[in-house]
């Protein structure tokens, strides 16, 4: 099974991915196998969820913004812009739990070993 379609079915939606420790291993496993040797909580932890970020620029060669929002659900978001009129963004309750979801929807959107 390809690693895209393992990803949708383990954690549905990932626009809608929860912070969980299944999580947190994919998001391991995808972007920092070589690099150290647990998982850390990147979906719960800002400070991990920092290195998360720093990688998904270093993967993908564009900074990935974040921010607040004026959505009660969704206070925070992460976007990652390739282009000028290409973009991902995802929206999230805590921030670490936006760059997370951006890291699972462009891990299966754009690489060649998740599809």
């Amino acid at each position: 099974m390809s690693g895209r379609a393992y990803a949708v079915l383990q954690f549905g939606n990932p626009y809608k991915a929860v912070p969980s420790r299944e999580l947190d291993t994919w998001l391991h496993h995808r972007f920092f196998r070589d690099a150290q040797p647990e998982p850390l909580p990147y979906s719960t932890d800002d400070k991990a969820a920092e290195k998360l970020r720093a990688r998904l620029k270093s993967t993908y060669g564009h900074p990935v913004e974040i921010g607040t929002t004026q959505l009660r659900n969704a206070r925070f978001f992460a976007r990652l812009e390739s282009g000028p009129s290409t973009s991902t963004e995802t929206l999230a309750d805590t921030l670490s739990l936006a760059i997370c979801r951006l890291a699972l929807v462009v891990s299966s959107k754009r690489d060649p070993a998740t599809q």
